[in-house]
């Protein structure tokens, strides 16, 4: 494809934005937010140094919340359910749970914890509680865990009718959903659960099309990656040897491996056809602790973001993960599209691998559409009300 064809496959994304922005609710019309469609992402500003020249600095922190309404009011938490995956980040969920457990106490309020045994639990013990005995459900575990949980919440058929709202207590190895919305001491995650101030988040529901019909629904809170980022995050499964470091072992090797990857993207109905190293849909902001692979996303505002990595020379690809280490600077490459969407479709020639929120499953063909504000979860009102002081700001 030329280039001149695929700069007008970009173009072709801005009415497309338009209409969509002008379909959104007006609290979105904030100015630290630019509504869906193409990023133009715009460096605060720029680092010399003799060794490399001049780089751009990495994105501002920006809050992960569009608006909060300082009005709110605290919901009463009495009863708590407590889903523990006391092995999650090498037994950091448990250790996490002896101080979590003396918030409630001191609270006085009361508790049943429920700990996972195998992979799955968590989603039947969320499918099959009885949740009307509580006010609210703890999560403590990683990204992984929170993926299971909510599996088994939407899976209930009183959901939309009775939702019962969602604490996330960082207990496993990344906690990328933690690390967005800056809640990672489980202490204070505990006493925003018994405060009571509730939100609703963004979901996305995945479908992949030609998957046995037991494996074809899929939910994310938190990303849907296709290609080298999957690819590498097998390798690391093969280097556990490696501990954290196994990660970057993985997207090296992958890296210099240099496979070719053709797709199809098909996003709020305008068509995108390339060779991509990478796709990467985000809910949050970030992957694991360190990766800030979509900086300027918000988890409540309707929409999810997806970064497009075009296929370049090895070369290339490796600056790009230098720059997305970096405090998320990839984005200001020009073979990174930055794109806020509804509802995309992604397809490829050959049936490849999916990584949704942390693990290997899921296949192309897939479609995935954003459940606005789906899952209401505890947050701390005061960053939220506050978020220039806590966060930044961003016009982006």
């Amino acid at each position: 494809m030329s280039e001149d064809a695929k700069e007008e496959q970009k173009k072709a994304l801005v009415p497309e934005a338009a209409a969509a922005e002008q379909a959104a609710p007006k609290e979105l019309a904030i100015d630290d937010y630019s509504g869906p469609g193409t990023v133009e992402a715009v460096p605060p500003g720029v680092i010399s140094g003799c060794c490399w020249g001049s780089k751009p600095e990495p994105p501002l922190s920006v809050s992960p919340f569009v608006k909060t309404d300082p009005e709110d009011k605290p919901r009463k938490v009495k009863n708590i359910l407590v889903i523990l995956n006391p092995f999650g980040g090498n037994g950091r969920g448990a250790r996490a749970w002896v101080n979590v457990k003396r918030v409630f106490e001191e609270a006085k309020v009361d508790y049943e914890l429920k700990q996972t045994q195998h992979a799955g639990h968590a989603t039947e013990l969320a499918r099959t509680e009885d949740l009307s005995k509580y006010d609210a459900l703890a999560i403590i575990g990683g990204d992984g865990t929170i993926n299971e949980t909510i599996t088994g919440l939407f899976a209930r058929p009183d959901w939309e009718e009775k939702p019962i709202p969602v604490g996330l207590i960082s207990g496993g190895t990344g906690n990328s959903v933690t690390v967005t919305l800056d809640e990672t001491d489980p202490v204070e995650t505990a006493k925003q659960i018994v405060a009571g101030y509730v939100r609703g988040i963004d979901i996305g529901k995945i479908i992949c099309e030609e998957e046995p019909e037991e494996n074809r629904l899929h939910w994310t809170i938190n990303i849907v990656a296709w290609g080298l980022g999957v690819d590498a995050n097998e390798t690391a499964e093969n280097c556990r040897c490696c501990g954290r470091m196994r990660y970057d072992v993985g997207a090296l090797w992958q890296i210099c491996r240099g496979a070719q990857r053709h797709a199809q993207l098909e996003i709020d109905g305008v068509k995108l056809e390339n060779d991509f190293s990478t796709i990467m849909v985000q809910n949050n902001q970030h992957s694991g602790v360190d990766l800030r692979i979509t900086p300027y996303a918000k988890v409540d505002d309707g929409f999810m973001d997806v970064v497009v990595c075009e296929q370049r020379p090895r070369g290339r690809i490796l600056g790009m993960f230098d720059e997305l280490k970096r405090g998320g600077s990839h984005v200001f490459l020009p073979e990174v599209d930055y794109i806020r969407f509804k509802k995309m479709r992604l397809s490829s020639e050959t049936k490849t691998l999916l990584n949704i929120d942390g693990e290997n499953k899921g296949s192309t063909p897939m479609t995935l559409e954003v459940f606005k504000q789906y899952l209401p979860i505890f947050y701390n009102f005061e960053k939220a009300v506050n978020a220039d002081k806590y966060f930044g700001k961003s016009t982006v």
